[in-house]
Formats: structure tokens, C-alpha cells, sequence
């Protein structure tokens, strides 16, 4: 079970299929009913264009309400537009490449 999965606005027959390299989370606490940071890092292998997404899933227990808007942070959050959807019930938690942005 990977807690990553991507959609890509790539052409087909252009560029091969987008792939996850590496991926990896990690969090500012371990402890319940405390604020948390996630730090979510990943390489891919093709170029993200924008409106490309990239979902984490399987974050289950997190007290945090559904949102569409729910902030992203850090030196690449702009990338992101600096929010991504958050949906409490799935655990699941998706971001999209802001118009003008590429992950390279």
C-alpha cells in the first residue's frame, strides 16, 4: 500500500507515465490532540505540469474538518498555490500544481 497516488495532465503517447521515485512523510508530533505539521517530500519521473495533482492518503485520525481550503506551507508552497483539499473522512489530503508552476 502506497500513501501516495498522482494524476497528471501529461499527453498520452508524449512522456512516459508518471511515476513516483520516492516518497516520504513525516510529522511534528506523535502526540494525540496536538497541533501537527506534515512535511511531505517526493521525486518523480516526468515533469508535473500544472493542474497535475498529488494525493496522500491513509491520514485517518486527524481532528482537522474537511476543507477545501486547507494551507500549505514551506519554501515550495507556492507551487501548490499554497492550499491544497483536505478530506477528513478518507484521511485523504490532495494538492494540485498552481497554474504557471511545474515540479521538475
Amino acid at each position: 500500500f502506497s500513501p501516495f497516488s498522482m494524476t497528471t495532465n501529461l499527453v498520452q503517447n508524449e512522456l512516459p507515465e508518471a511515476s513516483l521515485l520516492s516518497a516520504s512523510i513525516s510529522e511534528s508530533q506523535q502526540l494525540a490532540s496536538v497541533p501537527n505539521q506534515l512535511t511531505v517530500s517526493f521525486r518523480v519521473n516526468v515533469d508535473l505540469l500544472e493542474s497535475s495533482t498529488i494525493t496522500v492518503m491513509g491520514l485517518l485520525g486527524a481532528s482537522t474538518q474537511s476543507t477545501d481550503d486547507l494551507a500549505v506551507a514551506g519554501v515550495d508552497g507556492e507551487v501548490f498555490g499554497f492550499v491544497g483539499s483536505w478530506n477528513q473522512d478518507l484521511g485523504q489530503f490532495v494538492v494540485a500544481v498552481a497554474a504557471g508552476q511545474v515540479i521538475a
